[in-house]
């Protein structure tokens, strides 16, 4: 997982605890607080040429935990 630092304009990767969500893409994202961010749905990739819709919500703590 990664964070993009604004001041250095830089990705950083972090270490995360929790249950990680799957990779993916065209997700909506939303922050609900100064400490949490709501990821929900996207697209994944399982197989090569196999794309699914995801139907899940994970909550990011901003301190480096993911919820499910």
């Amino acid at each position: 997982t990664y964070i993009f630092v604004i001041d250095t304009k830089k990705w950083r990767r972090v270490n995360m605890r929790g249950r990680l969500p799957n990779a993916r893409c065209c997700h909506s994202a939303t922050v609900i607080s100064d400490k949490e961010i709501v990821i929900i749905g996207g697209l994944a990739q399982i197989e090569q040429n196999k794309i699914v819709t995801l139907n899940d919500i994970h909550i990011l703590n901003t301190g480096n935990t993911f919820s499910h």
